[in-house]
């Protein structure tokens, strides 16, 4: 679970403070992909694991920081 408030903590900040902004969205893009990739061939649950990081990208646009959030999406 660190490793995605830390993928959210991290579009947060680039969002933020990262000049030029095009340079930003597609690293960001980038690094969801390789994380979807990653979930898709390694992890055993695939759906919730692919909705969890979707989640933590668009709280990071939008700079939305439940961390309660993260809990509601895998256990329920």
């Amino acid at each position: 679970m660190a490793d995605v408030l830390g993928f959210r903590n991290l579009i947060w900040l680039g969002r933020r403070y990262m000049r030029p902004k095009i340079l930003f969205y597609l690293e960001a893009l980038f690094y969801y992909f390789v994380q979807i990739s990653l979930v898709m061939v390694y992890d055993s649950n695939k759906i919730k694991r692919m909705r969890f990081f979707t989640n933590a990208l668009r709280d990071g646009l939008r700079g939305v920081f439940d961390n309660e959030k993260p809990k509601l999406l895998l256990y329920k």
